[in-house]
């Protein structure tokens, strides 16, 4: 009896020991073209996981987030990366951030955690800092065809790129 006692205890131990995966929240907006005025708030968003007590918000100039360290957790160049860590599904940025104060496209993802368990990150989601399109700011238009074009942040359309392309012309 006192064998079998052990066991279960040894067997407790070991299974409160297991991390649980927690999945990658899915981002909701932007999902890629969006434009933002960088005189303006800009909102994002994501799917609320199961579990999670908080997000890590990530976002920068490259698409491969060169100046984030996964192992300190960190943005290594404040110049060209930026996160923040909220307990809620969307975060609001007041104004874009000190790095993008330049026109152009800019990249975010996030990732949910519950205690120190963390999960992968969501895909990499683009978004342009601008104009906005619906000014029809040719440059915007250009980049948002380019996006299609190239399936970079949004699924590859070739019909909704030409659109952009042709009021990029106008």
């Amino acid at each position: 009896m006192k064998l079998t006692t052990l066991l279960i205890v040894v067997f407790l131990t070991a299974v409160s020991n297991i991390a649980f995966a927690l999945d990658a929240p899915e981002p909701f907006e932007p999902n890629g073209g969006e434009v933002f005025d960088k005189n303006t708030a800009s909102t994002f968003s994501w799917n609320k996981v199961s579990g999670a007590t908080k997000y890590q918000f990530v976002f920068g100039t490259d698409e491969s987030f060169s100046s984030f360290d996964e192992k300190k957790n960190k943005c290594t160049n404040t110049k060209t990366c930026a996160t923040v860590t909220v307990n809620k599904i969307s975060y609001k940025l007041a104004k874009t951030n000190a790095f993008m104060k330049k026109d152009g496209s800019y990249f975010w993802k996030i990732r949910s955690y519950k205690g120190t368990t963390k999960s992968a990150f969501s895909d990499v989601h683009q978004f342009q800092v601008g104009e906005p399109t619906e000014q029809k700011d040719a440059k915007a238009q250009y980049d948002l065809g380019d996006m299609y074009y190239d399936g970079k942040g949004v699924t590859q359309n070739y019909a909704e790129a030409f659109k952009h392309y042709k009021l990029a012309a106008e």
